[in-house]
């Protein structure tokens, strides 16, 4: 076996090796005539010293680059050198060892074990930097790095107690290490190997994609430059796979260059996941400043218009800024240094010293004076949408503190959109109806269906509230089918047209007017029910005719076309204009319940409800007054020849049952009043 790989090498090397080794003017594979001991020297040196060069051109490439100061690259930073120092280690007790005959004995022991030792340190620095991830979610690790830590000591101390042979084969002239304190290297630094295996198969989940994946490699490389030399001691490869999977970990996950935006200099979206899990881990006290500039027309708004804010933030002292892929400025800074850095960022904003181009009023800064404000690390970011999404619209604030209450309300939200989630997997969400009157026929032709959701314990949640945070998070689409379905599943049980019902009003989110596929999908359910679509009506708002205009309006041509009419609902509202009742394809306008107070209240009032009310039934529309609670409401409304009329003085919404036995009623006393007729 020997031989062949001497063989081996020497053929591949023949040129090279032939101007290296003395008296080998001749040489024939197969014959051991020329000088093996000399050609192994030389070769093992030089694979070591190719492994050093390549992690000393690693590090020239590392050091100058930015990067951020976490645990992680802390980690790898004492992982690369710990090889670097077991490299030249091995370099060193391969000549120690070729010149054994000319030193003492203690020495050359001495460093044959400080090698060993080192073995063992590198093995030992892969679960610590392993344990960069896991550590975040299992707290536990810390002690187990502890006990790793303790064991490798005391492997190190028993490697330095107990006895290291130096083996010379005069046959074959294989010179290299044995004996207990070799034996303890082997199993001490296999069985921290095997445990970083565990610890990659059972965190799977915990450790960084990319990370796990350079970490694999790098011990496939180890086990395999390690299978090699213990098959051929004559061999020293471990050092230089050691070397190559550092090398590996470096442009697979450690490369500074991941973490950076080229174009601005910043750090990029996946440095503040980083940095972020460090600081709460550690606990430090950061303040943060979010850069926002509220224009929706370019990409890269804030790197073209403000290279001076940018410029500013990058030479902060002891800050981190970032560019989000929403296009935004993170500034991370100790808090320690923010009165000093807020002082004199407020004083340049407002001066205009930062080359914004008078863009001052779409600037936008969320301040956070502790990230650690926020609970858990995704509370931090979540917090961060939430303001996004609510504060920079509500506030006309260029400076918006993002404190202990803000804090609370994202909560709270967030709280709710759990309970609303659970509302709907565990069939929490029940349908209210609320009849509407006829002033002409004088009996209840309609209904509106509402939705209702109700937590765990049975209690119902906030109508308003809960509609808003579907609406925020999504969940509204969901909702939506679910009470089209509900609604859809009374018709066909229940046969309301016995009742004297008409059709069914169904309100649709301004949210839910986005949908491209809500037209294909109401008709499919539909279709499944086999429901006529006259018994439905979609009621729509002022807000979501303004905003998703284009989408609804092809919605409502597809459903109107299948048989579904609308309903213009909250007329009197927000941007009340006639000209979307023009525009709009609706069958019914639905006053407000504030424009009929405000009809019983003022002058003003009066006059703005009836000359609304003479135009759109000049269009042969339709119109329902909502939020009628008295008898002399009703009457004047009757009056004034509003056809249609909703409100507590009937009813207010029932659920199914009670509704259904509402309509019951009207039913017989209608048949009563025939009789007596």
């Amino acid at each position: 076996m020997h031989k062949t790989w001497d063989a081996f090498f020497l053929c591949i090397n023949f040129k090279r090796w032939y101007k290296i080794v003395r008296k080998c003017d001749t040489i024939e594979i197969g014959k051991i005539d020329y000088n093996f001991m000399q050609i192994r020297w030389v070769m093992n040196i030089k694979v070591q010293l190719c492994g050093i060069v390549l992690l000393l051109i690693g590090f020239l490439l590392y050091y100058p680059k930015k990067k951020l100061q976490t645990s992680s690259k802390r980690a790898f930073v004492w992982f690369y050198f710990i090889t670097l120092c077991c490299v030249i280690l091995d370099v060193v007790s391969i000549v120690v060892i070729e010149n054994a005959a000319y030193l003492p004995v203690v020495f050359v022991k001495f460093i044959c074990k400080s090698y060993l030792i080192s073995l063992v340190a590198t093995a030992l620095c892969s679960i610590i930097y392993i344990g960069v991830d896991i550590v975040f979610y299992k707290n536990s690790f810390r002690r187990a790095e502890s006990v790793c830590g303790i064991l490798a000591l005391a492997i190190s101390i028993c490697i330095m107690a107990l006895p290291l042979d130096i083996f010379f084969d005069s046959e074959t002239h294989v010179v290299y290490t044995y004996g207990p304190a070799a034996m303890m290297t082997y199993l001490g630094t296999v069985g921290i190997i095997l445990t970083c295996c565990y610890l990659l198969v059972k965190y799977k989940g915990y450790i960084q994609k990319r990370r796990h994946s350079a970490m694999l490699l790098w011990m496939l490389i180890w086990f395999a430059s390690a299978l090699i030399q213990f098959l051929n001691p004559q061999f020293l490869v471990v050092g230089f796979g050691s070397c190559l999977g550092v090398v590996i970990i470096y442009l697979q996950y450690e490369n500074p260059e991941i973490n950076m935006d080229r174009e601005s200099g910043m750090f990029n979206q996946t440095a503040i996941y980083q940095l972020i899990r460090q600081i709460y881990y550690e606990k430090s006290s950061y303040a943060v400043f979010t850069f926002i500039n509220d224009h929706r027309f370019a990409r890269d708004y804030i790197q073209l218009t403000m290279p001076g804010l940018i410029n500013a933030l990058l030479h902060v002292k002891n800050a981190c800024v970032f560019k989000t892929a929403d296009d935004e400025i993170v500034m991370m800074i100790p808090n320690h240094d923010v009165q000093e850095f807020s002082t004199a960022m407020v004083e340049k904003l407002t001066t205009n010293e930062l080359g914004q181009h008078d863009e001052n009023d779409n600037l936008k800064v969320l301040f956070m004076n502790d990230c650690l404000l926020a609970p858990k690390p995704e509370d931090f970011f979540a917090i961060l949408r939430y303001c996004r999404r609510k504060k920079i619209t509500q506030s006309v604030r260029q400076f918006i503190d993002i404190n202990e209450s803000v804090m609370n309300e994202m909560l709270d939200e967030n709280k709710l959109f759990k309970t609303i989630e659970e509302a709907i997997n565990n069939n929490r969400i029940e349908v209210y109806y609320q009849p509407i009157y006829s002033t002409n026929s004088k009996k209840f032709v309609s209904a509106e269906a509402l939705v209702r959701m109700f937590d765990a314990d049975g209690k119902m949640l906030p109508v308003y509230d809960a509609i808003k945070a579907s609406e925020d998070s999504g969940q509204i689409h969901r909702i939506g089918e679910i009470v089209f379905e509900k609604v859809c599943q009374m018709i066909k049980e229940q046969h309301i047209e016995e009742y004297g019902i008409e059709y069914v009003e169904i309100n649709l989110s301004m949210v839910q007017c986005s949908d491209e596929k809500l037209a294909e999908r109401y008709i499919r359910i539909m279709e499944e029910y086999n429901i006529n679509p006259k018994f439905i009506n979609l009621e729509i708002t002022e807000s979501a005719t303004v905003e998703m205009k284009k989408t609804l309006l092809a919605n409502m041509k597809k459903l109107i076309q299948y048989g579904i009419t609308f309903s213009l609902d909250d007329f009197g509202t927000g941007q009340s204009n006639l000209n979307y009742i023009v525009e709009m394809p609706v069958q019914i306008v639905k006053f407000d319940r504030e424009m009929t107070k405000s009809y019983f209240e003022s002058h003003k009032g009066r006059f703005v409800m009836n000359a609304a009310m003479h135009m759109i039934q000049g269009m042969k529309l339709h119109i329902v007054s909502e939020g009628i609670e008295t008898k002399e409401q009703l009457e004047t409304m009757e009056e004034l020849g509003i056809e249609y009329i909703q409100g507590f003085y009937f009813s207010k919404p029932l659920p199914l049952l009670k509704f259904i036995e509402f309509i019951s009623h009207q039913k017989e006393d209608s048949q009563q009043e025939s009789l007596v007729m």
